[in-house]
């Protein structure tokens, strides 16, 4: 394992000081940045020397997590990703998951049309059917997956293929029509429809809501202050209910994780310049405005908001 680890900081670095070299590259500022992370990995206490002095002057929106600089790594990281969210400690997906579940329960819809924008590896999605399997419930759910990750949604595609009773099906570009007549044919309890649809334009292709829920999960830091304020509009107008769940900043939540997640290193790089990214509680109260938000203990929130 620890020859493993090694091999791949090495490649990494490697990777990214080619990075580096390139004189067009247009966030040498992140590179830069990575670098020194990976550096430190090489050993625990220069990792913990990095996280307790260079990190904490680091401009976190500024920064890009590897697999967003390196794609090649992308696949990895939602491997990861997926595997801790399956673990019952630290109960990542528990909070999104739980009020998923209450939605779909409380409905009282014959098919219930959830999407996840930015939908990653569809774990959250693959224990919710577990958990409405176990609940008996007699509905039917539309699962929408939107990536514009390649890897992402042949990971998604994988995982949801893994769950009962359910049907996947990739769509290059999904709208109105092709969303219509999909609810029309559903064979399955639960279907999956993925597409790499541009989330910023999804109010020019659905009119009348047609979503009961859009969620995403760790997926808003990633996206500019701009773009943020304008994916929330865009959701507002496509969806009757938005679920927001992410990370705040903790700095005193960077030590435990990266003790747990120290053997995987691209895993431990995502999460880190993520909480380097992240809004603090009194930034994401004020943001919140009306809506209803939740922070919990292992430095994550949930933010309600139903669309009007």
């Amino acid at each position: 394992m620890h020859n493993h680890r090694r091999e791949i900081i090495d490649e990494v670095l490697y990777d990214l000081k080619r990075l580096q070299a390139d004189p067009v590259f247009p966030n040498p500022y992140a590179v830069e940045a990575n670098i020194a992370f990976f550096e430190a990995m090489k050993s625990s206490g220069r990792y913990f020397k990095w996280l307790a002095g260079p990190a904490r002057r680091l401009e976190g929106e500024r920064l890009l997590e590897v697999n967003d600089l390196l794609p090649k790594w992308d696949a990895e990281m939602h491997r990861s990703l997926m595997v801790m969210e399956r673990k019952k400690f630290p109960g990542l997906t528990v909070p999104i998951l739980s009020r998923l579940r209450d939605l779909v329960l409380e409905s009282g819809k014959e098919i219930f049309v959830v999407a996840n924008v930015g939908c990653g590896g569809m774990e959250i999605e693959r224990q919710l059917v577990r958990a409405l399997e176990r609940e008996r419930y007699a509905g039917k759910v539309v699962f929408v997956g939107i990536d514009r990750s390649p890897a992402a949604r042949k990971i998604a595609e994988e995982n949801m293929r893994s769950a009962a009773a359910v049907e996947v099906r990739d769509i290059k570009n999904l709208d109105q029509a092709v969303l219509k007549e999909s609810l029309r044919v559903l064979k399955q309890p639960y279907t999956v429809l993925l597409c790499p649809n541009d989330i910023f334009t999804l109010d020019q292709v659905f009119k009348n809501k047609p979503f009961d829920v859009v969620f995403h999960s760790l997926f808003k830091h990633h996206l500019a202050a701009l773009q943020q304020r304008e994916l929330d509009r865009v959701l507002a107008a496509v969806a009757h209910m938005v679920l927001e769940y992410d990370g705040y900043k903790s700095w005193p939540m960077m030590v435990p994780q990266s003790i747990t997640i120290w053997p995987q290193p691209i895993l431990l790089a995502a999460t880190i310049f993520s909480d380097l990214r992240y809004a603090t509680k009194p930034e994401l109260r004020r943001t919140a405005g009306s809506g209803r938000i939740s922070f919990t203990r292992i430095g994550t929130y949930l933010l309600e908001r139903p669309s009007r």
